[in-house]
């Protein structure tokens, strides 16, 4: 494919054209193999806005694009849900993110770019939190490493990404090591009765998806002391 400003418009106006009709999507992009955004469109509000110049960010040493730019072609990299990194900072207010990326090659299978999608996550978690299964015990979401999404309280959460070690093992390890065992069910342990449910957020973004890459699976789990 020729690589031309005519080219690049184009494909920035159906990248805006997406952005516009699906509110979950944060920002498209393409990425060249060095890590430097090349096509950048983004909602701002809920309007699609085509970043250019020096709104052009190096994204090499973000690890999304180390592990995208490793795969082979035609696989999808699907990120752990994370709070979106700007400048390289991470951006306040907290946007949760995940990351969708997918390398396109030349017939010689070199690669030429990455095409990169960001859905938003906070109507997800909103809902989440605002669900009648709060009535019933105290609700919580974590990933597979244990770090709260939705924890006890707005401290604990994405300690990951903060730099803090706030963990269902650290603050519930009975209830940590009963999880640990099954991707479903419920346990009664020193700290009450817990019940829980390892649910899949790529089937949330693509309906019919029937795997989910390891990093991005959490847990739901609801505790009644």
């Amino acid at each position: 494919m020729r690589d031309s400003a005519t080219t690049r418009d184009s494909v920035a106006r159906q990248f805006a054209a997406y952005i516009k009709t699906h509110r979950t999507v944060r920002q498209i992009r393409w990425i060249t193999p060095d890590g430097m955004e090349q096509i950048r469109v983004e909602r701002d509000g809920d309007a699609p806005v085509q970043r250019t110049g020096n709104a052009l960010q190096d994204k090499s040493a973000q690890p999304y694009v180390q592990e995208a730019l490793s795969l082979d072609s035609n696989d999808l990299y699907v990120s752990p849900m994370e709070l979106n990194i700007e400048n390289g900072r991470i951006e306040t207010p907290h946007k949760p993110v995940m990351r969708f990326a997918l390398g396109l090659h030349d017939i010689q299978d070199r690669p030429l770019r990455l095409l990169v999608v960001n859905f938003l996550a906070a109507h997800w978690l909103d809902a989440f939190h605002d669900s009648p299964l709060n009535m019933a015990g105290e609700l919580m979401l974590f990933n597979q490493r244990g770090y709260w999404l939705i924890g006890p309280s707005e401290r604990d959460e994405w300690g990951f990404a903060l730099g803090h070690d706030a963990t269902v093992a650290r603050q519930y390890p009975f209830g940590w090591q009963a999880i640990r065992e099954h991707d479903n069910g419920s346990a009664v342990t020193a700290g009450g009765l817990w019940s829980w449910r390892t649910i899949d957020p790529l089937a949330v973004v693509c309906k019919g998806a029937s795997e989910l890459h390891e990093s991005s699976t959490v847990r739901i789990l609801s505790r009644d002391d």
